[in-house]
């Protein structure tokens, strides 16, 4: 990828590789990509799909495949796997199928209900039988026509939310193992395909996801105007996100780089609008298979999202307090069907809070908190949600032997199998308290401004009370780290992971010579490419082990901050510089390869594009908008 400063605005279209980052639009449900499932599981990789992220990990619902050299079996049996000879390619407003360097068909979206896709030569849409999805479930027919004039419609059904009317414009459609019901059939492979009618050089079609959940009706045509040329279609949506790029990118065009725009369109690509579960609008981890949201990475996604606006950023912030318990705790996990609490996520919403007032305000970390940047109306409502979680913690998640809340998984610190996790997991984190110990103090100092005095003593004196056990219960000054404490026996271990570290976040607290140890720590952990977070000597490091070795977006913001609060100012320059590189060079995947920068897992992953974009903004202070 070009590192390069343009100045054109050719740069807000920026490629996009359907393999990597799906195609969307803000606020859709529905995209294109080559893999859905976990891991791409549920697609056999050959063509563009059309997927809904009504469901967790992505369900498939037609392969979309131009047939520019071989035609399909009939009957339908399911994806096609064998090569389309057909090549994918994106721009942010236009998807295109070509063949020997010639479009064949193209797509855009209309609105974020309605895909327009128009073709040269003749298009399958299959579905995949062997998905189990009940057949009665699973329904294509065509809409009897309510006058003459009516345009051709056939409706789409599958499973509950997902529900499409794909409106012919111009062309002819054929239905295969659609209805009129056949009681013989028990299989879901189903196919509808256009063709171009005498006289038209092209076919055309809108693809319209049905609302099911308010009342946002579109004409059956689905507002889009007959005579409206498919090109300008494509400058609307190109003209959205640019708007939308802009925001997020506040250093300028002529700082702008091609990475900057990317960052940009994962982000846009995995925005959904409020239903079921989500009662705003949500930025995914991803619409390639991490389609939920996680009660921490909302909070890196709202750093970013401040350069637009704060209640943006506060909206996404504060999605999963519309699922807190009675007793404060969040769920692990939300998405539009579902809410988990199987775990719960760490508590850095004091951290981010005082991150917000920094970006909005002095640019300083270790200046006095402006909290009217917040808004001086939404101060009430942050102050009570950030309160009830804290409670948690210290409620309900304390025992006998230990002054400090504990996890009760690797996964409620978000570092799900990380090995200082594998003596035992029902762990006294350091992480843990040093985040409570920036949420007290926080909320300390809101409460003194909403004039809540005695509620403001009381947060002050358990700040201070945390951190007094945090050094005391488990700084280990022989091995210059923090140790993990066993919350049945309070045994306590040290580490080779990157963990052991993150109370640096709290420097600004803590006694200077402990904060210089964790400075020299984590300059250990320090790879060409960032931060692993399993020491890279370590025999238990894994290059694609999660959170075993790679390098991961949270955990390098996190960290940074502190390393910048330690006065370390040239290793957080140096942290910051390459995090910056490795997105530039290798995109914006779920975590890397410390070793060599290699993208894993989900590879279009918004927290990632989310850290890149702040560091961007931090960066673009400096005389050229970039760290050296």
């Amino acid at each position: 990828m070009s590192e390069g400063i343009t100045t054109h605005e050719s740069v807000f279209q920026v490629p996009v590789d359907p393999s990597i980052i799906p195609w969307s639009y803000r606020g859709a449900y529905l995209c294109l990509a080559t893999r859905a499932g976990d891991g791409g599981e549920l697609t056999p990789g050959q063509d563009a799909y059309l997927i809904s992220h009504n469901y967790g990990f992505g369900l498939p619902l037609f392969s979309l495949r131009p047939l520019v050299s071989q035609s399909l079996p009939l009957p339908p049996t399911g994806f096609p796997t064998t090569p389309s000879g057909v090549d994918l390619a994106a721009t942010p407003s236009l998807f295109t199928w070509s063949y020997e360097e010639n479009t064949m068909a193209e797509a855009t979206f209309v609105n974020y209900r309605t895909i327009r896709v128009r073709g040269t030569v003749d298009m399958s849409f299959d579905t995949e039988g062997k998905l189990d999805v009940d057949h009665w479930r699973n329904w294509l027919h065509r809409v009897p026509p309510n006058d003459e004039e009516a345009r051709e419609v056939i409706e789409y059904t599958c499973l509950p939310n997902v529900a499409l009317n794909f409106i012919v414009v111009s062309g002819k459609a054929e239905l295969f193992n659609g209805a009129p019901y056949n009681s013989t059939f028990k299989d879901n492979s189903r196919r509808l395909s256009i063709t171009r009618t005498n006289g038209h050089p092209h076919w055309e079609m809108l693809i319209v996801e049905k609302e099911t959940e308010r009342s946002d009706p579109l004409p059956l045509d689905a507002g889009l105007d007959a005579s409206e040329p498919f090109e300008s279609s494509v400058e609307t949506m190109a003209a959205n996100f640019r708007e939308y790029a802009t925001e997020l990118s506040p250093w300028g065009l002529e700082q702008t780089t091609p990475a900057d725009m990317l960052a940009s369109y994962v982000e846009w690509t995995s925005t959904i609008r409020p239903a079921g579960f989500l009662k705003s609008e949500t930025v995914l981890m991803s619409k390639l298979w991490m389609n939920k949201i996680w009660s921490w990475d909302n909070c890196i996604n709202g750093l970013a999202l401040a350069s637009a606006s704060m209640a943006r950023a506060l909206g996404q912030v504060f999605l999963p307090f519309d699922h807190i318990t009675p007793e404060g705790r969040l769920p692990d996990s939300i998405m539009r069907n579902e809410v988990l609490y199987d775990y719960t996520k760490p508590p850095i919403y004091g951290w981010t809070m005082f991150k917000l007032m920094e970006l909005q305000g002095s640019k300083d970390p270790l200046s006095e908190p402006d909290f009217t940047l917040l808004g001086q109306d939404n101060l009430p409502m942050i102050y009570d949600n950030i309160c009830t979680n804290t409670d948690f913690w210290f409620k309900r998640r304390r025992t006998s032997i230990s002054k400090l809340p504990y996890y009760v998984h690797g996964n409620d610190s978000g570092w799900d199998n990380a090995t200082c996790f594998d003596r035992q997991t029902v762990t006294v984190s350091p992480d843990l308290a040093a985040f409570l110990v920036i949420q007290a103090d926080f909320l300390a100092k809101l409460a003194e401004v909403l004039g809540h005095e005695e509620q403001a003593h009381s947060w002050a004196k358990l700040k201070q009370t945390t951190l007094n056990a945090l050094v005391n219960e488990l700084w280990d000054g022989k091995a210059e780290a923090f140790a993990f404490k066993d919350a049945y026996n309070g045994e306590t271990w040290t580490s080779t992971s990157l963990l052991s570290f993150m109370p640096v976040v709290a420097a600004s607290y803590l006694p200077s010579e402990i904060v210089q140890s964790l400075v020299r720590g984590i300059e250990g952990h320090l790879t060409r490419w960032g931060l692993a977070t399993e020491h890279p000597e370590s025999t238990l490091y894994e290059p694609d082990g999660y959170w075993r070795g790679p390098v991961w977006a949270p955990s390098t913001m996190l960290l940074e901050s502190g390393v910048r609060l330690a006065r370390a100012n040239k290793l957080a320059d140096t942290i910051r510089s390459r995090f910056i590189s490795l997105c530039e060079e290798n995109g914006f995947a779920e975590n890397f390869d410390a070793k060599t920068g290699q993208g894993n897992r989900d590879l279009s992953y918004t927290w990632t594009a989310s850290v890149y974009l702040v560091f961007r903004r931090e960066a673009s202070v400096s005389s050229d908008g970039r760290d050296k």
